[in-house]
């Protein structure tokens, strides 16, 4: 995730990343002021190989493959992803985790 918005914000935007802790675990959001991602197309931005089209025309050089293995290793570990975003404005990704407050002995 803060992989992608540094990738998609240019120089002199904003990216903030925050932890907050939520019921049974923890949430980290990241949010930018980057190039966003179409409307038409954000059902598609979990899918593997998936790249918005205004992200092919920003940098030629991604798969389409990070935000996939981020959720899927996030979903691994029992927790959720989501996201919002405006094309032109931005996006907030988030990710909930649980945390296993069983004590290891």
């Amino acid at each position: 995730m803060l992989d992608n918005s540094i990738r998609y914000t240019k120089i002199g935007g904003n990216i903030t990343v925050h932890v907050s802790e939520v019921k049974g675990g923890v949430k980290i959001t990241i949010s930018d002021t980057g190039i966003g991602i179409p409307e038409a197309e954000q059902n598609n931005i979990f899918d593997r190989f998936f790249r918005a089209s205004n992200a092919t025309s920003m940098h030629a050089d991604g798969v389409g493959i990070g935000l996939y293995l981020a959720e899927s290793i996030v979903k691994a570990h029992g927790g959720e992803m989501g996201f919002k975003s405006t094309e032109g404005k931005g996006s907030e990704f988030w990710a909930k985790l649980p945390i296993n407050n069983k004590k290891h002995v």
